[in-house]
């Protein structure tokens, strides 16, 4: 009789875990989605810099174009977690 129960009780945990699963799953897609997006514009962007590279050896408009990079980035990130998330 006590087996039987903790039988019940094991397939209701294991369901909900997966039920649980599920869900974070849909999540950590989306974020990975969010993540490949900005990864490439990164990539790309910093392919176009190394390509520019010779613009901007002595100048300092360099170090704030990339700081403006990244907030635009963060930015980026924050609108889409925001918006797109559950």
């Amino acid at each position: 009789m006590i087996f039987k129960q903790k039988m019940k009780i094991n397939k209701f945990k294991k369901l909900k875990k997966f039920n649980m699963e599920s869900t974070t799953m849909k999540k950590s897609v989306k974020t990975l989605i969010m993540k490949l997006i900005v990864l490439t514009i990164d990539i790309f962007t910093r392919d176009w810099l190394k390509k520019k590279h010779y613009y901007f050896r002595k100048n300092v408009n360099y170090f704030k174009y990339l700081f403006i990079l990244k907030i635009f980035l963060a930015q980026f990130q924050y609108y889409f977690k925001s918006h797109y998330s559950p």
